[in-house]
């Protein structure tokens, strides 16, 4: 079992219990920190890797649709991470005790209003700022959520992370994204469908 940082002492199972679920007491996201191999080592606050050299777990889904096109978001001004940024990775941070898959569920839930079975498709390891990182890549087809009249899909997006989307051809996005866009999820489409 991992060991908590960032603590004095986990005294009781109940307590241990509750520190080392998604939510730690006081409200703190807790978050499982591995090694570069992904071998779990540590579960703390959601903000507490940067000393330690740690990485953090992150699962993304693209949701694709027929004839190739997938759908691409832009992030409002005032989002907390990536403000004012056009992707098409759909996720966030896995919590402590998630897997890959439950995050990936979880984020559709929570940024698209959607439920969804994706599948994992890539795995990734980042070493480049703004954090070590694993990042999981899932797909989900959204062909059942396009109307016949309207190319954009029936989605009940969270304000707080999506400002607007539409659904594009994957090689238009590739050729002349819109800007400015997050390079991973360009990096992670042109190795998907390049």
């Amino acid at each position: 079992m991992p060991q908590p940082f960032l603590e004095d002492h986990v005294s009781t199972s109940d307590e241990r219990a509750r520190r080392t679920g998604p939510v730690a007491a006081g409200g703190a996201e807790w978050v499982d920190y591995t090694d570069a191999d992904d071998r779990l080592v540590a579960r703390g606050p959601r903000e507490g890797s940067g000393a330690q050299r740690w990485y953090r777990r992150y699962a993304a889904t693209i949701l694709t649709g027929p004839g190739e096109r997938v759908l691409v978001y832009l992030r409002p001004a005032h989002a907390r991470v990536y403000p004012g940024h056009y992707d098409v990775l759909v996720g966030g941070g896995v919590r402590a005790g998630e897997t890959y898959h439950q995050a990936a569920v979880r984020e559709l839930g929570e940024e698209l209003g959607i439920r969804r079975e994706p599948r994992e498709v890539l795995r990734l390891r980042r070493t480049a700022p703004p954090e070590l990182s694993h990042l999981a890549v899932h797909l989900t087809d959204i062909a059942d959520l396009l109307p016949p009249a309207t190319p954009r899909p029936r989605l009940r997006p969270d304000p707080a992370e999506v400002q607007c989307y539409d659904v594009l051809p994957v090689a238009q996005v590739l050729a002349s994204p819109p800007r400015p866009f997050l390079h991973t999820g360009l990096d992670v489409l042109r190795h998907l469908f390049a």
